[in-house]
Formats: structure tokens, C-alpha cells, sequence
């Protein structure tokens, strides 16, 4: 619904791929062009850190376009942008939402692997794009 409501159009998600950001990690510019029919929209999820997302144009050459991600935000990239470079430059640590770092919100004998979690959660960023293959 959400890829149809963007103007993606008709869109069956078949896979996905998830992205892990440390501190640090950045991802090149690049283009997601791996599917056989690059018509179907590509449902990007960000959680955790927000992260500056940068996008272009179908050349390197295109000046890109900064948008600021946050826990939660979904882009879809549909269109003339399913074809755009993109990529993440920068995240930024410290910027997770309370709700997910916090081990004590998830009950109260949360421990082991929820605190690792909510340890990650606090300081890094996870990206889930969902795509029709």
C-alpha cells in the first residue's frame, strides 16, 4: 500500500535486504539495479540512528539531494528514482529513539540478548528495502 500510495504502482514484496550501520559505516553512492524490472518500487525502512541519505540522479554526475532519516521513516523509491544514485554518508550516533535502547521498556527482567540489542540499537542503524524480484 504504501509503495502504491508513493505512485510505485503495483508491487509484490518478494525480498529483502537488511543493512547494519556501526558507528562509522557509511554506504557509497550507488544504484539498486540488481532486479530484472527496475518499474517496481524499492520500500526502504530506517530504524535505529537517524542517517543523512543522499540522492542523486541517474548519473554521478547529478547533484545530489540531502534528506535526513529517522527511526521509523520509510522512503520509496519509485519512478525516476529508482534508477537514482544514493547513499548514506554519515549516521548519527546518539539519535535513537528512547523506546529502542532502553532494555528496561521491554520488560522487567530484560537481559542477555535484549540489553545486546537495545546496546546496538543505541548506538547504530538498521535499513530494511524491501523489493519485487
Amino acid at each position: 500500500a504504501l509503495a502504491a500510495a508513493a505512485g510505485g504502482g503495483a508491487f509484490a514484496a518478494e525480498a529483502a535486504i537488511v543493512n547494519y550501520y556501526a558507528p562509522g559505516d557509511t554506504m557509497g553512492g550507488h544504484v539498486d539495479d540488481a532486479e530484472h524490472d527496475l518499474t517496481r518500487p524499492l520500500v526502504s525502512l530506517s530504524l535505529g540512528c537517524a542517517a543523512v541519505l543522499l540522492v542523486g540522479g541517474e548519473t554521478r554526475d547529478a547533484p545530489p539531494t540531502a534528506l535526513w532519516l529517522r527511526s521509523g521513516d520509510a522512503v520509496v523509491f519509485a519512478g525516476p528514482a529508482r534508477r537514482a544514485y544514493h547513499g548514506v554518508p554519515r549516521v548519527l550516533e546518539g539519535t535513537c529513539p528512547p523506546e529502542l535502547a532502553d532494555a528496561g521498556r521491554w520488560g522487567a527482567g530484560a537481559g542477555g540478548d535484549v540489553a545486546a540489542l537495545c546496546a546496538f540499537a543505541a548506538a547504530a542503524r538498521v535499513n530494511v528495502n524491501v523489493r519485487q524480484v
